[in-house]
């Protein structure tokens, strides 16, 4: 389970920061539409998030554990 995650969250990283630069290359290569206009800065707005998000999930020491 712990590799599963580490994939993901692996992956999510990795999408957020292509977002980060270059938002027409992942919706090109993701969905497969063209994007232009706010499109691009939706894009660069989601990008910190899924970097942050893949960031987040990564497996590691258990913070939470004094919770």
């Amino acid at each position: 389970m712990n590799r599963l995650l580490a994939v993901a969250a692996a992956i999510e990283a990795a999408t957020g920061l292509a977002l980060l630069i270059d938002p027409p290359v992942v919706t090109q290569l993701l969905p497969g539409v063209e994007v232009s206009g706010a499109a691009i800065a939706v894009g660069r707005v989601a990008g910190p998030g899924l970097l942050a998000l893949g960031l987040a999930c990564w497996p590691g020491a258990d913070l939470g554990a004094g919770r």
